[in-house]
């Protein structure tokens, strides 16, 4: 298995997942880390390879994968490439998240996602524009904002510093991911801003200890031991010569409600 951040929480129990599966069915498993670095998932690569590993469950750093194996893609996808994949439900997870604050009747909310060129940034940021004007209109340009390609907690404070300084500013943020959700939180309370009283705060993903947080954060939550789960059952098959055909396999989310939304109580 190659991940680009071993040391991420999402990949740690994407990792478990995929361990868990495979070891029941015989096979052991090595774990790369890529540190979001072509070259050193290529070279990684090159070291399974020298391994004889039967096959690479792989989160792309944006590499080109080995031939001769079969390669299931883990939430980072090459389009056209290997034998299968395993993602989250990210544009019903945005659509979630988009409805609830129209519920609560924002009209200017503002996007940070994940870098330009990375799948599952793409994706996420097509299904808040997408989402947008099917409710009401396009969104503005200066309301969507990408991170550095680490998706680091550093980029979402600078991206929601940015959108503060817009006139007008938005009345919420929707971040693709909790690193970049706890950066923004950094930089509105820098600002001086309450949430949800000046801006409200929603995210893909559910921050550790997210009830710790100030307030708990409204998100919409998903297993990542799920996701390593089922790219390990899809190597399988692949193994057993099961699979003819290349498979997009989704793995569902669901709307946590809290109180960063403008909610004065939570509910899953």
């Amino acid at each position: 298995m190659v991940v680009p951040d071993a040391s991420d929480v999402f990949f740690a129990r994407v990792f478990k997942g995929a361990k868990g599966v495979l070891e029941e069915a015989g096979y052991q498993v090595l774990l790369m880390d890529s540190e979001w670095d072509t070259a050193k998932e290529e070279t990684a690569f090159e070291t399974l390879i020298a391994h004889r590993v039967a096959g690479i469950l792989l989160a792309t750093s944006g590499g080109d994968p080995p031939g001769g194996v079969p390669v299931i893609f883990v939430n980072h996808v090459l389009h056209g490439v290997g034998q299968g994949a395993v993602n989250l439900a990210n544009e019903e997870g945005i659509e979630l998240l988009v409805g609830h604050l129209m519920e609560h009747e924002h009209r200017r909310i503002a996007y940070i996602g994940g870098p330009l060129g990375d799948s599952c940034a793409d994706e996420r940021r097509e299904s808040f524009q997408t989402a947008l004007a099917r409710a009401w209109q396009a969104v503005p340009p200066q309301y969507l904002r990408h991170s550095d390609r680490l998706w680091s907690e550093e980029s979402g404070e600078r991206a929601a510093a940015d959108l503060l300084a817009l006139d007008p500013p938005p009345t919420a943020v929707l971040t693709a991911s909790d690193k970049l959700a706890l950066g923004a939180m950094r930089a509105l309370r820098a600002a001086g801003k309450r949430i949800p009283d000046d801006i409200a705060l929603v995210c893909f993903d559910d921050p550790v200890s997210s009830d710790m947080l100030e307030p708990p954060p409204t998100v919409v939550a998903h297993s990542a031991y799920e996701v390593g789960a089922c790219s390990a059952a899809l190597m399988l098959e692949q193994l057993e010569g099961r699979t003819a055909v290349a498979s997009d396999v989704r793995v569902p989310v669901k709307l946590i409600v809290r109180r960063s939304c403008g909610c004065t109580s939570e509910t899953v």
